[in-house]
């Protein structure tokens, strides 16, 4: 019950003041308190009483925002409610910040293309769906029921020639990049090289990548890596036992020691090629690896010299019955450990010895430092595109999203090229889940996956989508955190604020 006393000097304050909730999120460091306001984008310090103010007008009902004020003024005082609510209206008239939220604005996709005309700057060639691993957390694998699997298919000479050649002739960059993946690439070395020789042969400015799990990197096929200059990426997960509990051999067996042989011969052979071009490709399994990928590598002297990247177990398509199996998400005791190792690394000469830490929180924090303004519409630009800059071929050179949607639907092949109308149709049914987004804290953030509407059978699944977002949303929650224990550390501009 609110007392009528407060209910009038509410009423008084400002008519419509609680007609409409805010949007955003409170949040806090070890040093301060914030609120992430998702309608201007900004990320504003506050104080603790400040807070609960914020999170009252939070409340999604105007009746339990009273109640909410009601229990604040209890704590402290009608009078200081009332100051504190005058000093939001006046950030509202003035700083254009704090504001209710109507949720009326369109989302849209505005930044797939502005034209029917593919505008291409990088493509994967899925080489073979033949594997020589059989991985624990691998998406074609038994713990997934997604219709691709291991398979022995692999793209044929005239297919790949094919893709290559509708690339190069829709490519809109000076830089073209052909990623060849799988399966295992290297198990058809020969048709990776003679797909080199014919991209180069029609743009000698073509770049490549291979991706590879490095059980097959021998030093003879180091030279036309080194001649085409091509990056090479390894999936490789660490310490010797953490690797062999997942990646294994198709007939079982250890991997770890072939993978380090190889790239130690590689090493010898040319360093400064390896450091340069090379990369390692982490899977982390469980969260609470994350030290022992960090001490791992910062204590091998080949392997630390090599940037890393992590990769995140894929959901969609996991069944229920190995969800053990994965931990994601830190509790928040082991959080605390991950923040505060990776900020005091950046307190000392420490940075090598949490290579993985930063492989973990880099990119989220990358993330949140570019932000922009809900105004009347708002461009999802931070959702990948479609039919414009990147292009999956599958081994049969139809067109797909990227690598991990062989259950989307098919969006052109090297004969007819992009098909518009279905590159269309994905777009729509995409924005026909976002209804709720308009109402999410998280929506100028959000980088939702296109893989993560559709189910097994190519149709779009709301549930599927929601259950993705709960975990989306609690990496946000430890982005805007380690962004800003980050910038009390470094200044305000370590991570600027992209203008809008």
């Amino acid at each position: 019950m609110i007392p009528p006393l407060l209910q009038d000097k509410l009423d008084n304050l400002k008519a419509d003041m609680f007609s409409k909730p805010l949007l955003g999120v409170t949040f806090s460091t070890s040093k301060s308190e914030y609120y992430y306001d998702t309608v201007s984008s900004e990320i504003i310090r506050t104080s603790p009483f400040m807070k609960s103010l914020i999170e009252a007008l939070l409340r999604k009902t105007k009746a339990s925002r009273l109640r909410a004020l009601t229990e604040v003024a209890r704590k402290h005082s009608e009078e200081k409610v009332l100051k504190g609510l005058k000093a939001i209206i006046d950030k509202q008239q003035n700083d254009n910040i704090l504001k209710q939220f109507s949720g009326d604005f369109e989302l849209s996709l505005n930044h797939q293309y502005q034209n029917r005309r593919a505008n291409l700057s990088s493509m994967v060639l899925e080489i073979t769906q033949k594997c020589n691993f059989r991985c624990s957390y691998c998406m074609y694998g038994d713990n997934y029921s997604n219709k691709r699997k291991h398979s022995k298919i692999s793209m044929k000479k005239d297919v790949a020639l094919q893709a290559i050649k509708y690339f190069l002739d829709n490519c809109g960059s000076e830089n073209p990049i052909i990623t060849f993946f799988g399966g295992e690439p290297f198990l058809f070395p020969n048709l990776i090289e003679e797909c080199m020789e014919y991209a180069r042969g029609i743009n000698p400015d073509t770049k490549f990548t291979i991706t590879t799990n490095g059980y097959l990197l021998k030093p003879p096929h180091f030279d036309f890596i080194r001649k085409f200059q091509a990056r090479v990426s390894i999936s490789f997960d660490g310490p010797k036992a953490i690797h062999n509990s997942h990646r294994i051999l198709s007939g079982g067996g250890e991997t770890f020691d072939t993978i380090m042989k190889n790239i130690k011969d590689l090493f010898y052979i040319d360093a400064d090629y390896v450091k340069e071009n090379f990369m390692l490709f982490l899977t982390l399994t469980d969260i609470e690896n994350l030290g022992k990928l960090s001490l791992f590598l910062g204590e091998n002297q080949i392997l630390n010299e090599l940037p890393v990247s992590i990769n995140k177990i894929t959901i969609r398509g996991l069944k229920e019955n190995v969800n053990e199996f994965m931990r994601t998400l830190p509790g928040d005791t082991y959080l605390n450990k991950l923040v505060n190792e990776y900020i005091d690394s950046y307190q000392g000469d420490k940075k090598k010895l949490v290579k993985a830490h930063n492989a973990y929180f880099f990119p989220q924090i990358k993330l949140v430092s570019v932000r922009f303004p809900i105004e009347k519409s708002y461009n999802l630009c931070k959702v990948c595109t479609i039919g414009d800059k990147r292009l999956f071929v599958d081994v049969n050179g139809d067109f797909r999203v990227c690598e991990k949607s062989h259950d989307l639907p098919i969006i052109g092949d090297i004969n007819q090229g992009l098909n518009w109308d279905a590159v269309d149709r994905m777009k729509h049914e995409f924005l026909s889940t976002t209804n709720p987004c308009k109402q999410c804290w998280a929506v100028g953030l959000c980088n939702v996956c296109w893989v993560d509407i559709y189910d097994n059978n190519g149709q779009v699944n709301k549930n599927l989508k929601e259950d993705i977002c709960k975990i989306r949303l609690a990496e946000y929650s430890i982005a805007l955190r380690v962004f800003m224990e980050l910038t009390e550390l470094l200044g305000d501009n370590i991570f600027p604020k992209a203008s809008s």
